[in-house]
């Protein structure tokens, strides 16, 4: 498999991050998973995806509009936050790359 470029992050040397002990990355370094997030609102969501794993990556606060998903390629353990709009509340998960995050509003979010 090789590296999907996402709107999120793009990988311009994979073999950069070579510097992981992540077995999956030594093993191909064109393979990277990513993590999915879902606006599963009917309101704008603002998310923020670590880059721990994947540092070309972007750990910026993005909005994802309702009804639509993104994804972050990533390889390992990353946090998944979210705020609202005047930054007065964060919700969050610690997920590996290859889940799912689907955010229903700030006191229910799932992992799958």
């Amino acid at each position: 498999m090789s590296i999907a470029h996402t709107r999120r992050d793009t990988i311009a040397n994979p073999a950069a991050l070579a510097q992981f002990s992540d077995t999956t990355l030594a093993s191909s370094q064109t393979y990277m998973s990513s993590i999915t997030v879902y606006n599963k609102t009917s309101a704008p969501i603002t998310v923020f995806v670590s880059k721990y794993t994947n540092v070309r990556g972007s750990d910026r606060w993005y909005t994802l509009p309702a009804g639509k998903n993104d994804s972050w390629e990533r390889f390992g353990w990353e946090v998944v936050a979210f705020k609202n709009s005047n930054d007065s509340n964060r919700a969050g998960v610690y997920v590996h790359a290859d889940q799912e995050v689907h955010f229903y509003g700030m006191d229910h979010v799932d992992v799958v």
